[in-house]
């Protein structure tokens, strides 16, 4: 079995300018002295690879989403009054501070793909959905294979 996408995707753009890598401190010393090496370990968000931001406050909104859960739950059984709120944000951007760090990175015309777009969406889908029952076939029949 041969799977061939002919570039499905009805938006791939291009870009030119500073995206960024939120990451833990750990991390961001071993990128900046070695580079990024994709992840393997674990459920990623979209699959193996590494993700860029086009906005610094979206890079440090993905590393604090469980911190800042658990904070909104604290702050919505406590007094919820202004004060409270304001010491959350404070203690936050200092966890943020002592833990992680933000890599930007300079790009220049480099192809990406817009997932903001339904159509793109879809189509990532649909292929994602295909790989999936194709290695579930895999493990069924011998002779199944995938080529990119």
């Amino acid at each position: 079995m041969v799977f061939n996408f002919k570039n499905p995707f009805k938006n791939v753009n291009q870009y030119s300018g500073e995206l960024y890598h939120g990451t833990t401190k750990t991390n961001a010393e071993k990128i900046l002295s070695g580079g990024f090496m994709i992840s393997s370990k674990g459920s990623l968000h979209l699959g193996q690879g590494v993700y860029f931001y086009d906005n610094e406050i979206y890079a440090m909104w993905w590393m604090l989403r469980d911190y800042m859960k658990k904070r909104l739950l604290e702050f919505e059984k406590g007094e919820r009054d202004e004060l409270e709120w304001e010491k959350i944000c404070c203690e936050t951007y200092r966890y943020f501070e002592e833990n992680f760090a933000i890599i930007v990175s300079n790009f220049q015309n480099i192809n990406y793909l817009d997932l903001d777009n339904e159509k793109n969406k879809a189509a990532l889908s649909k292929i994602y959905n295909t790989i999936y029952q194709t290695k579930y076939l895999k493990n069924q029949y011998k002779d199944v294979s995938v080529y990119d």
